[in-house]
């Protein structure tokens, strides 16, 4: 129930935060599924609800996550808005997902911050 109210929470926000850390990876970021009663469940991470719903995602301290991390974001980059989303574990929906037009990246690091 946790996670539901902390997602009815973030709705009301612009944005979504995620402070890393050398032990963030991709799945966090993204999220990944579970089987819960025999069913499978795809557990959505801060960067998959802000590219959905069309949200600022803050990436903090991304330069301090491992490389593997870092370069899962690269495509997302490189997508055209409104195009089809893929992120492994969410196959099992029969929902098509889009990077909704209104999604902004912005990274903090160290000594520096990007803005895309």
């Amino acid at each position: 129930m946790r996670e539901i109210s902390e997602i009815n929470e973030n709705r009301e926000k612009k944005f979504h935060i995620q402070t890393f850390h050398s032990s963030t990876y991709p799945n966090d970021l993204y999220g990944s599924s579970t089987i819960n009663n025999n069913q499978i469940k795809f557990n959505t991470c801060p960067l998959t609800r802000a590219l959905i719903e069309g949200k600022y995602y803050i990436a903090d301290e991304l330069n301090i996550s491992p490389m593997s991390t870092i370069l899962s974001i690269v495509p997302i980059l490189d997508l055209i808005f409104d195009s089809r989303l893929y992120i492994p574990g969410m196959v099992c929906y029969d929902k098509e997902f889009r990077i909704n037009s209104s999604f902004f990246l912005i990274s903090f690091c160290k000594y520096f911050f990007f803005l895309y």
